[in-house]
């Protein structure tokens, strides 16, 4: 399907209507859909990078960089769109393509992120979001390099790719987040979410923040027993490390292929009958992957999620992805050692 960036627009337009006739509505789906095809030369392009920057700072990471890339799902796409507050266009939404790097220090994460910049076409405006420096007000931490690139084969120029440079520790927060959204449905990654269920992850992210010598986010005690009084007080009205124990792990993966041949990844999640399917694609069938992923998107249930990911194995794509399998183990054993 041949699109043009006008289309793009008003395709996205379309999908941030909720009343939109159902002919316009599949057309704007089969427009999006060629658009985040298109950005699939941006995330090889943007992983070459980041590969070569782990490759140059290798010896300066303790335990490696774990690196993954992914397109932006449809219902996510949507989301943001109908979003109240956010004015934003499909064709200028930075994070179609999506890449995220993890690992082990603070330290690393600083050192990567500015041999990022130094390789890579940042964004001349708020190309850099430093959310550790400045967490959010629910305690996201994570630091995000909006790059610029071009895709000469599906015709476009100055296509984005988002990256995510966070430590262990901040993805285990975000990935219990996740998590938590998913057994709620609250929708705490996208702002909402009860004062009570807000407080209680910005303070454990506080916790983390300490520990790892970086800043919390404003408004937490200046103590570090007034934090943990505060987080017991949350945990005993709220049971959230309950009920996230009670879900950890809950979700199967059932594959038993070691995806050796493999560089693409369709999961299929259904949270409602607790498991995880994975297919593998090689690289020379990373249309097929494609196809077949936008294919269940549109078949997929409300207790169900889909996603395509680009990695470089099935190890790497479980350790980023752990709310896939509902692997929160990490994040449990800290808040633990906080309460105890």
């Amino acid at each position: 399907m041949t699109i043009t960036k006008g289309q793009v627009k008003r395709a996205g337009g379309v999908l941030a209507n909720p009343n939109a006739a159902e002919d316009e509505r599949l057309w704007a789906q089969g427009v999006a859909d060629a658009w985040r095809a298109a950005h699939k030369e941006v995330l090889s392009e943007m992983e070459s990078v980041l590969e070569e920057v782990a490759c140059d700072l290798n010896d300066r990471l303790s335990d490696g960089a774990l690196i993954v890339s992914r397109l932006k799902r449809i219902d996510t796409i949507e989301g943001k769109l109908r979003r109240p507050g956010l004015s934003i266009k499909l064709n200028e939404m930075n994070d179609i393509a999506g890449c995220r790097v993890i690992l082990s220090k603070l330290d690393e994460v600083r050192a990567f992120a500015e041999a990022v910049a130094e390789r890579a076409s940042v964004k001349e405006r708020n190309g850099i979001k430093d959310y550790i420096a400045h967490p959010k007000s629910d305690g996201y931490r994570s630091l995000h390099i909006i790059t610029k690139h071009d895709a000469p084969r599906a015709g476009f120029s100055g296509l984005f790719c988002e990256t995510q440079i966070r430590t262990r520790l901040q993805h285990a927060w975000s990935t219990a987040l996740e998590t938590y959204d998913v057994v709620t449905g609250v929708g705490m990654k996208f702002g909402r979410g009860g004062p009570d269920e807000r407080r209680f992850f910005s303070l454990v992210s506080a916790f983390f923040a300490i520990k790892e010598g970086a800043v919390p986010a404003l408004g937490i005690p200046a103590s570090t027993a007034a934090m943990r009084d505060e987080l017991s007080a949350l945990e005993k009205r709220c049971s959230i490390v309950e009920m996230l124990r009670a879900c950890s792990g809950s979700v199967t993966v059932l594959s038993h292929e070691d995806f050796s041949y493999a560089a693409y990844f369709v999961l299929e999640i259904d949270y409602d009958l607790q498991c995880t399917r994975i297919y593998g694609y090689p690289e020379e069938s990373a249309s097929d992957a494609e196809r077949v992923y936008f294919e269940r998107e549109r078949l997929k249930g409300p207790l169900q999620d889909v996603l395509l990911v680009r990695s470089v194995s099935i190890k790497s794509l479980l350790e980023a992805y752990p709310n896939y399998s509902m692997d929160i183990r990490c994040f449990l054993e800290c808040v633990g050692e906080i309460l105890e």
